[in-house]
């Protein structure tokens, strides 16, 4: 057990600083910063299925803005080599991390009405980002020029936010 939590904290640790240099550099690392993300927001979900690690596991998500963003689908655009494949790998990135959203949103409202004293505030921002979705169900990018799950992210975050003040 010790070596486990040696380990999980070297993941961690890693994945952080990872992380960190992904988030301060986006420009053409988009899909490596989602990635870090994902595996990052999935080792907080799988190491506990606390509602704190849950928690924490939908926030890191959040992120990923910065990558679904039309400032990214831009500077991709002006990379015209690349920007096909960019686009690809993206449309497959925007599907996952929705799935990842949905997916903690869920486990998030689950535990607070399974638990009479957890605050009750992902239930509203599940249905928002579900509306959302819903409303924009066939189109990869929207017509403000980001991919869908930005949308979902930035909605998130400002209702995780408004929650807190």
């Amino acid at each position: 057990e010790i070596q486990t939590r040696q380990k999980l904290s070297k993941a961690f640790y890693h994945l952080g600083q990872a992380h960190g240099y992904y988030f301060s550099h986006p420009v053409s690392n988009e899909d490596t910063l989602i990635c870090l993300i994902l595996d990052l927001s999935g080792l907080y979900s799988t190491t506990s299925v606390s509602y704190e690690c849950q928690e924490k596991a939908l926030l890191c998500c959040l992120d990923t803005c910065v990558a679904f963003s039309a400032a990214a689908i831009e500077e991709a655009r002006s990379r015209v080599l690349s920007s096909k494949d960019w686009f690809q790998k993206m449309d497959i990135l925007n599907e996952s991390m929705e799935q990842r959203v949905f997916a903690l949103l869920s486990s998030l409202v689950k535990m607070e009405k399974n638990d009479g004293k957890l605050p009750r505030k992902y239930e509203d921002i599940y249905r928002c980002a579900l509306r959302l979705k819903i409303s924009s169900q066939n189109q990869k990018i929207t017509e403000k020029d980001c991919y869908r799950v930005f949308d979902i992210l930035a909605l998130v975050k400002e209702r995780h936010e408004e929650s807190y003040n």
